[in-house]
């Protein structure tokens, strides 16, 4: 919304216009511009006060967008991601999917897709929003964890060590929460000697307890989606 803040520039100057105009008036008759300067502050005042209602919550301000744009993707996206804040699901479903209906390639309308299917137990659903997600905006991460995520949910766990999990480890190779998807990952194959490798994600734990932490990994719940594999907010 920054461009409507924008248009103020442009009200300065007409402000200055009818300013000029009004002392022009005063000057030639005083009532008559005493007259037009209270209706024209009046129109202004019912313009700023409807305009600041829009502004008093985000639903109000996206709704406003999408009344006045509909055909544009971000009205759409955040009206959504607040339905889904506030766990309306359906609605967030309903506004998410027009966005995607606008633009298929946004990663930001991909993502919040990926993360209703994976709610909804739709995990192969979920990977491909996520990877397509990844192909629009490679440089995001958090998308890749979340890939990552959807594909444990499958038991792909080969598809991370050899994938996703290795372009990951090689960004952010001190990242406790990725060391912790590849131990797991390896662990998984039953491949234990890889998967000690990574097992420094956490130094307060014995092997045998990391180990037991391991096999009782459980996938988050859907209130716990977030981009460490291991659920925590």
């Amino acid at each position: 919304m920054v461009e409507e803040h924008l248009i103020y520039f442009s009200s300065a100057g007409l402000a200055l216009i009818f300013g000029y105009i009004i002392y022009q008036l005063t000057e030639y008759k005083k009532v008559l511009g005493i007259v037009v300067l209270l209706l024209l502050l009046g129109a202004y005042g019912r313009v700023t006060i409807a305009r600041n209602r829009v502004w008093l919550s985000g639903e109000s301000l996206y709704k406003s967008m999408i009344e006045s744009a509909p055909n544009a993707i971000q009205g759409h996206v955040n009206m959504g991601l607040v339905y889904l804040r506030n766990q309306d699901i359906e609605n967030g479903k309903r506004e998410l999917n027009t966005a995607y209906k606008i633009d298929r390639f946004d990663p930001d309308v991909l993502n919040a897709l990926g993360k209703i299917a994976f709610r909804e137990g739709r995990y192969q659903e979920a990977a491909e929003y996520f990877g397509s997600s990844i192909e629009a905006w490679p440089a995001r991460t958090q998308t890749s964890k979340l890939y990552a995520l959807a594909l444990a949910a499958m038991g792909e766990w080969q598809e991370i060590t050899s994938g996703v999990g290795q372009y990951l480890i090689q960004i952010y190779p001190n990242d406790m929460n990725i060391r912790y998807m590849m131990a797991l990952s390896y662990y998984k194959q039953n491949d234990l000697a890889n998967a000690k490798i990574y097992f420094d994600w956490n130094r307060n734990l014995t092997e045998d307890q990391k180990i037991k932490e391991l096999e009782e990994f459980k996938l988050p719940t859907p209130d716990q989606l977030s981009p460490d594999i291991r659920g925590i907010e």
